[in-house]
């Protein structure tokens, strides 16, 4: 953590020394805002780590504050044609993906059923040699247990 810390804190002092205050005025400026807010949050959460007197809930808020740091990735989706591309091609596949899945839960359903129902006419028929079984009893006492 102290590592990535050191890294995103050089960067914005690198673009501070750069553009100076005009990096929270220009295009792009939320972005800004946004990454140096969560540097801040990082440098408080690693100094109050150090300190043995703080109390815990604090340090567990600014943690879960810091998880924000996951949005950092859209802006790199942003920046990168080709992996906007893979993005939007799997979003699109997994309309058709869900559907295939579906299918194959029916049919997986449907042959339960049709394997449950042998079960139970041999049940039916002779019902002693299904308690003189424990192997029906076992593997085919529902319909969940049997999709499985």
């Amino acid at each position: 953590d102290v590592f990535f810390l050191v890294i995103f804190a050089v960067e914005i002092l690198l673009r501070i020394a750069a553009h100076g205050l005009q990096l929270y005025r220009m295009q792009g400026w939320q972005w800004y805002v946004f990454d140096t807010l969560l540097v801040v949050l990082q440098l408080l959460e690693t100094f109050l780590s150090f300190v043995q007197f703080v109390h815990f809930a604090i340090l567990r808020v600014a943690r879960i504050i810091r998880l924000f740091r996951i949005v950092r990735v859209v802006r790199v989706l942003h920046l990168v044609r080709e992996l906007r591309t893979i993005v939007r091609s799997i979003g699109k596949a997994l309309r058709p993906f869900f559907g295939a899945f579906l299918l194959l839960m029916l049919l997986i359903y449907i042959v339960g059923v049709y394997i449950l129902q042998i079960v139970l006419d041999h049940y039916i028929g002779n019902s002693e040699a299904f308690h003189a079984d424990p192997n029906l009893q076992k593997y085919w006492p529902s319909l969940g247990i049997v999709m499985l």
